[in-house]
């Protein structure tokens, strides 16, 4: 009588059909692996269908954090434009300030230039006259304008 190992090996699965092999049943791979695959795919069922909600979840999550950015980025730039209105007439109304000081400035400056011309002329009105009244003096006695009697 054959021994027990060499009696079991007779049913050793054998490979496809091709050449001269051990002895042995013929084994399907495949339905092997699905029979004592399918309990656990049939355990993880519910968890992929866990993990299909989780990523449904996160897909709306996303969804609602990208509609909620959007909106404050809305309000930061009407934010933003409403402070740039307000730095452009701050910005104005500087430079006209500035603009009315320089103006003011000049106006000063032109007036005292004035003052200054005028005080010289002022100055130089007893000269010009003296210097009329001789060549009237002049006129008169020589006898009239070019020297006729």
């Amino acid at each position: 009588m054959p021994r027990a190992p060499r009696l079991l090996r007779r049913f050793l699965p054998a490979g496809a059909p091709g050449p001269a092999g051990m002895a042995g049943v013929p084994a399907d791979r495949a339905a092997d692996a699905a029979a004592e695959l399918a309990p656990l795919f049939a355990a993880l069922a519910a968890t992929e269908g866990r993990c299909d909600e989780a990523l449904d979840q996160g897909a709306r999550d996303a969804a609602e954090a990208a509609r909620v950015a959007a909106e404050r980025v809305g309000a930061i730039a009407a934010a933003a434009e409403r402070r740039a209105a307000a730095e452009r007439v701050d910005a104005l109304a500087r430079a006209r300030r500035v603009a009315e000081e320089r103006a003011e400035a000049e106006l000063v400056a032109a007036h005292a230039r004035a003052d200054r011309l005028r005080a010289d002329a002022v100055g130089r009105i007893p000269e010009h006259v003296a210097r009329i009244t001789a060549a009237v003096a002049e006129m008169v006695t020589a006898g009239g304008p070019g020297g006729a009697p």
